[in-house]
């Protein structure tokens, strides 16, 4: 029989130890899921605890491995019970005092516990988006990920689901700062980045040689340096730049930042965050993102000239 490969397993370790500490009580693994940006997983099994067994024993102690927490509880008929009550953590245990549980033979537990997104990885393919289609209104970026191992996951758990899988987008801005903004202001900008630079080391000359050159542009017309990177800043932001940005289904669009990265006076990339959901039925999520890059170099030479 085909085996789950060691990466996998490495990945479902904490899972895998706790269904172990449950094996007295022959537990049926019923669902997992995971969460990509609050890097957790989340197990949930049905338990036997038959009422002889619950009277001789009182107290049934697990392991929390790694911290994991039991945050669910509930009879086989869907009564949800006071986990808080019915389990405390001691001295590193989970302990279940099985006394004062109501008269039925099966539970359903969920649980969680931590996921590094190197786990994740090892469970999840994600191909971000490096190559686009061009034309002169838009790119096109092409967004993909999907489970690895799925059939042989699918043999040992009824359900899986991998919620907010990142399919993360560098999408190129440079060219746009660069063809909607007069020559005149890449003087200005390229002029303070170059003061502020020479600022931080101690060669005197190149400094005052700076600062004369950076006099010289505060006298010419048009934005001053300030409010032009000021509206950088603006028209790099989350909110205006995401009216520029679409993305298709079963994808939806995540946080956008700018990345700190810049060749001459303008930024190069802003980092756009697609976000989707797999699970054992949908494994794989195709589909694409459209940057509107003839619009929104519109948008800046608007602002500029406002």
């Amino acid at each position: 029989m085909t085996k789950i490969p060691d990466e996998v397993k490495t990945a479902l370790d904490w899972v895998e130890k706790v269904i172990k500490f449950f094996e007295p009580y022959k537990p049926e693994k019923k669902m997992m899921r995971i969460n990509c940006i609050n890097q957790t997983s989340e197990i949930g099994l049905l338990i036997n605890i038959p009422d002889q067994y619950k009277r001789k024993v009182g107290k049934i102690k697990i392991p929390a491995y790694q911290n994991f927490q039991i945050y669910e509880m509930m009879t086989e008929d869907f009564n949800l019970l006071d986990v808080v009550k019915l389990w405390t953590n001691v001295n590193g245990q989970w302990v279940l005092n099985t006394s004062v549980l109501p008269p039925v033979d099966n539970f359903f537990l969920k649980m969680r516990g931590y996921m590094s997104p190197e786990i994740i990885s090892k469970m999840v393919f994600v191909d971000e988006a490096k190559n686009r289609d061009q034309t002169e209104e838009i790119d096109r970026y092409w967004l993909k990920c999907m489970i690895k191992d799925v059939e042989l996951i699918e043999n040992v758990w009824n359900m899986l689901e991998i919620q907010h899988v990142n399919v993360g987008i560098k999408v190129g801005i440079n060219r746009c700062f660069s063809t909607a903004v007069p020559n005149t202001y890449h003087k200005k900008i390229e002029a303070a980045q170059r003061f502020l630079r020479y600022g931080q080391t101690r060669d005197r000359q190149k400094v005052f040689h700076a600062w004369n050159e950076y006099r010289k542009t505060l006298r010419m017309e048009g934005v001053s340096i300030d409010a032009l990177i000021d509206l950088i800043g603006k028209l790099t932001s989350g909110e205006i730049f995401g009216d520029f940005v679409h993305v298709e289904r079963p994808y939806t669009r995540g946080p956008i930042n700018r990345e700190q990265e810049f060749s001459g006076p303008f930024p190069n990339y802003m980092r756009v965050q697609a976000l989707t959901d797999l699970d054992l039925k949908n494994y794989v999520a195709d589909s694409y993102m459209v940057f509107e890059k003839k619009k929104y170099i519109d948008k800046i030479k608007e602002k500029i000239k406002a």
